[in-house]
């Protein structure tokens, strides 16, 4: 075998020297990256995990230590249910991913996923309970993203929207008993945006109206298109004057369902105004009193001077024929009638049986 020469010699050692070089510049970048991880993995709020394809944890953030107050070296090596303290991880012997629960597991489920086949998930409802100081369910959203890494690792993002959720719920359950309470009430509540004439009517008010939102055009305008052409002009002249005056209106007026039929409601309305004073919207609120109109009707009726007989006690009624008080009374009123014979009725009348 020739003896290699100096220039040969030299050449060999520069590229040694190259690939050393580089191999240590690799090395450096691997160390910067690990280190900007755990700087990541320490300051993010958000409970994040590195996972290894056997759902065993590789490392973790601050924010999963100090939910589950625990030691990182204590984490490493753990399933992901395990580390967060996922109380069905108790469920078997096995640990974490063999419990009945566990196959229904959405964490799990999309977690394995991104294993499997390199998917990116985002923001997954899921909803667990967690073995703390005690048994606490959380609204969590599950992120996954595939690492490009031999042994197919996967970062997981678990966002805690437990609050968020439970105001959702708690405001969903507000407006729920809102809408029954204006059920009940046979009053609903609106919104005009004077400035886009967007008009939003609560389901109440659809119902008083007899339309459904989907055959309603929501203007200002759709909704004079329902008033009584007799009170058309008397609810707009209250609507410009509120506007110009910037005071509440409460009137009360007519409306026609689409089939006709005639309902008469309680409108009351006042304007919001901008930082410069310009109306930009108007709230208020629509109350059915058809029933209650139309028994004041009723009882109005039997106001005033009744023309009656002083012999046969008949009663004139209102196309002046002369009719039984019994048949008025049942015309004008919802009274029942119940017969009977009072006391001195029953002397002069039946005076023998008394004996």
């Amino acid at each position: 075998m020739p003896h290699p020469t100096r220039d040969g010699l030299l050449d060999k050692i520069r590229a040694l020297e190259a690939r050393l070089e580089q191999a240590n510049l690799t090395i450096k970048d691997l160390e910067l990256k690990a280190q900007e991880l755990s700087t990541i993995l320490a300051e993010v709020p958000l409970f994040m995990m590195i996972i290894d394809h056997r759902r065993q944890v590789q490392n973790v953030s601050h924010a999963i230590l100090k939910f589950t107050h625990q030691r990182k070296e204590n984490v490493l090596g753990l399933k992901g249910g395990e580390a967060l303290r996922c109380v069905h991880h108790l469920d078997s012997s096995k640990g974490c991913g063999f419990g009945p629960a566990c196959s229904a597991c959405p964490v799990r489920s999309t977690v394995q996923d991104t294993i499997d086949t390199g998917r990116f998930h985002s923001k997954v409802p899921a909803r667990l309970s967690f073995i703390g100081d005690t048994l606490d369910e959380r609204s969590l959203l599950v992120s996954t993203a595939p690492l490009n890494t031999p042994d197919k690792q996967v970062l997981v993002f678990v966002e805690d929207v437990t609050e968020q959720d439970r105001a959702e719920r708690a405001l969903k359950n507000s407006e729920q008993r809102l809408a029954n309470a204006q059920k009940i009430a046979h009053m609903g509540s609106w919104d005009w945006n004077i400035v886009s004439n967007e008009l939003a009517w609560s389901d109440e008010i659809y119902r008083i109206f007899g339309v459904t939102p989907q055959a309603f055009d929501a203007t200002y305008e759709a909704f004079l298109s329902f008033v009584h052409p007799g009170d058309r002009e008397l609810l707009a002249q209250a609507v410009r004057t509120t506007l110009t005056e910037k005071k509440p209106y409460n009137i009360n007026h007519r409306i026609i369902r689409p089939d006709g039929a005639e309902r008469i409601v309680h409108e009351q309305g006042e304007v919001i105004l901008d930082e410069a004073g310009n109306a930009v919207q108007m709230t208020g609120t629509v109350l059915d009193i058809t029933d209650r109109e139309q028994a004041r009707a009723r009882i109005k009726q039997l106001r005033g001077l009744l023309p009656i007989c002083a012999s046969c006690k008949k009663i004139r009624n209102d196309k002046g024929y002369w009719t039984i008080l019994e048949s008025y009374l049942s015309t004008h009123s919802d009274v029942e009638f119940s017969h009977g014979i009072c006391p001195d009725c029953m002397k002069a009348l039946y005076s023998d049986l008394k004996e």
